[in-house]
């Protein structure tokens, strides 16, 4: 029998749009955050520094698992999943709160969200499980519920820090992926009614959160409170116009709009960028 290689696909325009990302990405890191790295740490390049740092590990990684067969990984799905929900819980226990949330655990001065390690450890641990049980995937009790269970566990684990945004990723996650592994539509049709209650309900059920949907649907109601940061943030919009301000010259980044290197970036692009910069954008993300 002859030896059969094994042939990989390099898709080089995909490649291209990851790096050209990366890059954008890098230019308005720098622009958005180097008025604040200023006068916060004296450097005006200093969060620059670290998102090239993080793009030089993710870089890194990409290559990496480039290079591995992805079915390889499927001994890992059940350590890996361990493995995160051990630290959803130490994050509870350990975690500095910040802003009112407990998401980061800090070692050796390198910090990390295990809800974002999660994410990933549950995609590849579904996709092992819904593979497996496929011949019972339209049973509730077999093929659904224990991935279901894993499911809440998570949603609540990750809910407690508090971090309902990223809790509804999960869920949605396994609505998607039992979806694409042949699930029962009339499972998957109560999944969405249900899901969609639990939400609403823990929106209405914590003042801040109703305050934040609230502001979403009329920010001037309370322009000096909740509604703030959207406002600044369409005002940074509008002042782009069509064709933007020019790079690296917002004025929103002078403390004007809160969070303007991280949640409100997109805001800082379309400001110096204009609507043409920012459709060009969701292009490469289109793509």
């Amino acid at each position: 029998m002859e030896r059969q290689e094994e042939h990989r696909h390099f898709d080089q325009l995909l490649f291209f749009v990851v790096i050209a990302l990366m890059g954008f990405g890098l230019i308005m890191v720098y622009s958005a955050s180097s008025v604040t790295s200023m006068r916060d740490m004296s450097d005006a390049l200093y969060y620059f520094k670290r998102q090239a740092m993080w793009v030089g590990v993710g870089l890194l990684a990409m290559f990496m698992f480039a290079n591995i067969n992805y079915r390889k990984l499927e001994p890992a799905a059940i350590p890996l999943m361990i493995l995160s929900i051990i630290g959803l819980i130490l994050v509870l226990l350990v975690a500095k709160e910040i802003s009112g949330a407990r998401r980061w655990i800090r070692i050796a001065g390198i910090g990390f969200q295990p809800s974002e390690f999660a994410k990933i450890a549950f995609i590849i641990y579904l996709a092992r499980s819904i593979a497996l049980k496929q011949e019972k995937i339209h049973d509730l009790v077999k093929g659904v519920l224990p991935d279901l269970l894993l499911t809440g566990v998570l949603f609540a684990l990750i809910l407690k820090e508090p971090n309902l945004s990223t809790a509804a990723i999960v869920g949605a996650t396994y609505f998607l992926m039992l979806f694409l592994g042949n699930g029962s539509l009339l499972h998957l049709t109560w999944m969405i009614g249900a899901g969609l209650t639990l939400v609403s309900a823990l929106v209405f059920s914590e003042g801040y959160r109703m305050r934040r949907f609230l502001a979403f649907l009329d920010p001037w109601e309370s322009s000096q409170t909740s509604g703030y940061h959207i406002i600044q943030s369409l005002i940074a919009i509008g002042a782009g116009g069509v064709w933007g301000l020019g790079l690296s010259q917002s004025r929103q980044k002078f403390f004007l709009l809160p969070e303007r290197h991280t949640d409100f970036i997109f805001a800082i692009i379309c400001e110096e960028l204009g609507l043409m910069g920012e459709s060009r954008l969701s292009c490469f993300i289109s793509y």
